[in-house]
């Protein structure tokens, strides 16, 4: 062990034979001989200046470690490869002037995809157009269709107001006939019958209506015709007595609202024969007491009553309208059937002419007695 340790002092001393004549010794200082010393170059600033010689610079003092960069590598210039021949499917196209810029040489597919390009741009602007024209049209569509709406809006108004008009012309003139009319009713002397009912003409009849205490103290001869009774058009009148006018026309009730036996018929309840009834259907201010009477159906019934009290009952069989060259009173004035009794009931009807002042129908019910 002591041996060994010798051994190894030994090797790391360097008095040790191992490493003699080969550490250099630094503790001595050889200058270096005067001949080999670089003489001091001393420069004028004069020379400096006559001569331009460069000045020398100043030695830059060498930055720590720490502050100095890393120097920048450059990245390595990479060769391009050698032009390889393409195939002949990549056949090359001379050089073309396009304006100022000059066409490279293209392969013939990439030429066809430019062409495909191109032909789908050109399919795309068609349908933006397309889109666009779709999307106008739609835009405008409902302002057409609104255009649209408005002029039959302005052209339905315009049709209302002429018509308006008109009914407002017509109106006025009707209003303005009816006064002329009731100016003369005005001036025409008017009569009262026993009860104090106002009464005119067959042609010119009253329109004040019959108080109630009228219709019931109206009285009549026994055999005669009282009241008449139409429950279906709510009809409820005193029977007056009439014959034929100054013109020998029958002669119409001279109220409207009265109802008129014509006394050259038949009495209701004979035996045989055709009795007639007659009342107006409007007045110049009011309807009249048959205004409804066209509405009577076959089947509805009515009654008369005589001044004794007695009630005859009749039955409607039809309704007829007639013109006046059509009317023919013989024929009305008799029985349907020979040797029975029946009864008609007589009213204006058709259009009203202002020129004669009557009206241009005539509309008769039919209705046989009911024993």
């Amino acid at each position: 062990m002591g041996a060994q340790s010798q051994s190894n002092s030994n090797r790391l001393s360097l008095n040790s034979s191992v490493f003699a004549g080969r550490v250099k010794k630094f503790d001595t200082y050889e200058p270096r001989p005067a001949q080999q010393q670089r003489p001091i170059q001393r420069t004028s600033i004069q020379q400096v200046a006559q001569k331009k010689i460069v000045a020398p610079q100043p030695l830059a003092i060498a930055k720590p470690v720490a502050q100095m960069r890393p120097a920048v590598l450059k990245k390595p210039v990479l060769k391009q490869p050698a032009a390889v021949e393409k195939p002949s499917l990549y056949r090359a196209i001379p050089k073309q002037n396009v304006g100022d810029q000059e066409q490279s040489m293209r392969p013939t597919h990439t030429l066809a995809m430019q062409a495909v390009g191109q032909s789908n741009a050109k399919q795309k602007s068609v349908l933006a157009d397309q889109f666009e024209e779709s999307l106008y049209m739609n835009a405008n569509k409902p302002k057409q269709e609104k255009s649209k709406l408005v002029t039959a809006m302005n052209t339905v108004a315009v049709i209302v107001f002429i018509f308006a008009s008109a009914v407002s012309v017509q109106t006025l003139l009707t209003n303005r006939q009816t006064q002329d009319v009731l100016a003369d009713k005005a001036e025409q002397v008017q009569t009262a019958d026993a009860q104090g009912v106002s009464e005119g003409t067959g042609r010119d009849p009253a329109e004040e209506p019959v108080p109630d205490n009228a219709i019931i103290n109206y009285q009549v001869a026994p055999e005669l015709p009282r009241y008449l009774s139409i429950p279906d058009i709510g009809v409820f009148a005193r029977i007056k007595h009439t014959g034929r006018d100054d013109s020998g026309a029958v002669d119409a009730p001279r109220n409207i609202h009265d109802v008129s036996w014509y006394t050259e018929s038949a009495k209701p309840g004979n035996a045989i024969g055709a009795s007639l009834l007659l009342g107006h259907v409007q007045g110049w201010s009011a309807p009249g007491v048959f205004k409804e009477i066209d509405k009577l159906q076959p089947g509805a019934r009515f009654t008369v009553e005589k001044g004794s009290g007695e009630t005859i009952t009749y039955e409607v069989t039809r309704g007829q309208e007639y013109s006046l060259e059509e009317l023919n009173m013989g024929k009305i004035l008799s029985a349907e059937e020979s040797g029975e009794h029946d009864m008609k009931l007589m009213t204006c009807a058709g259009a009203f002419d202002a020129s004669t002042e009557s009206y241009m129908s005539r509309y008769v019910v039919y209705a046989k007695v009911v024993r």
